[in-house]
Formats: C-alpha cells, structure tokens, sequence
C-alpha cells in the first residue's frame, strides 16, 4: 500500500514527464521512490521499540529478555520488508493504476512470501522442493526471527531486491523511449 502510488500515479498523471526532463538518471528517480517507501515502513516499524524497551524493564528480573532474539527479529522484519517494497515499486511500475498495482503487489507477496514455500511442502516435485521452498522469503525469514543471522539468508534478501529494483529500473527505461 505504501508503494503502490509511487510510480503509477506519476506516470498516470503525466509528472513522470517532468522528472524525466530533469538532470536525473532513471536509477536516481527509482532508488528515491525505494528510498522514500523504505523510510516510510521504517518509522511504521519504529513505535513497536516501545515494546521491547517495556518487556526489558518489566521482566523480572529487568533485562530478562532475549534481546538478540528481538534484534535479529527487527533485522528480519526490515528485510522482509524491503523486499516487499522492492515489489511494490516494481508493481506500481507496471501499470498506470494504483488499485491494479496495489493487487499485483498482494499477489506477488503472498507468492513469493507463502506461495512457493506452500508449493513445496506437498512433495510433489522432489528434489525441487526444497529449493521451492529455499526461494521464498518465508524461508529466510523464519531462519532469522529464530534468532540464527546466516550471511546466506542476508545475501538472499539484498538479491530479492536488487532483482526487482533492476527489473523495475529495466520498465523505467522502456517507458522512458
């Protein structure tokens, strides 16, 4: 929903005209779109610190808390994160509607956060299973808020959304022409 106005309102209102006559490269107008949703769903994810600082000091005793279980959850909760706005603003980057872009969006989340990770629970496909189950975000994320930081599940992420930001940049562009 943060996204899903980024790209599509401006393209549906002709102001991507404007940004494109300016001295900006195509990459500098889609990281600030990217930039300013990933700021946005930071200061949402922000109040919830007020939690954690409660549960710390009321714990008996204080501090009675797992707090590199809560930090790794935050670090897994802001990547998740990412990679959805990285969907969205590929979504909103491929239509001219916010509400479409906001459908494609859910669908492409769902897909890839639960979608592939439920296709390969049934064994159906054998082997694939597992790297079904290996390309949903779900699966980097439980491995994460468990309190487990693998450099692969890290590496995973930052993939996700450079593949969607290229794939997003790469309609840019051909808009652009």
């Amino acid at each position: 929903a943060i996204t899903m106005k980024s790209l599509a309102e401006e393209r549906r209102t002709g102001t991507i005209e404007l940004l494109y006559t300016r001295p900006l490269s195509d990459l500098s107008i889609l990281l600030a779109k990217y930039l300013a949703s990933l700021t946005l769903l930071l200061l949402a994810i922000m109040p919830t610190i007020v939690y954690y600082i409660t549960l710390y000091y009321l714990g008996s005793p204080s501090g009675n808390i797992d707090s590199g279980a809560a930090l790794t959850s935050y670090l897994g909760l802001v990547l998740l994160g990412a990679a959805f706005v990285a969907i969205g603003i590929f979504s909103s980057s491929i239509t001219t509607s916010q509400i479409v872009s906001f459908i494609i969006a859910i669908a492409l989340c769902y897909f890839f956060y639960d979608g592939l990770s439920l296709l390969g629970n049934y064994a159906e496909f054998g082997n694939l299973d597992f790297y079904l189950q290996y390309v949903s975000l779900n699966f980097h994320y439980d491995a994460i808020k468990k309190g487990v930081v693998d450099a692969s599940d890290i590496v995973f992420n930052v993939s996700f959304i450079i593949l969607f930001l290229s794939a997003s940049l790469y309609i840019v562009k051909t808009l652009k022409k």
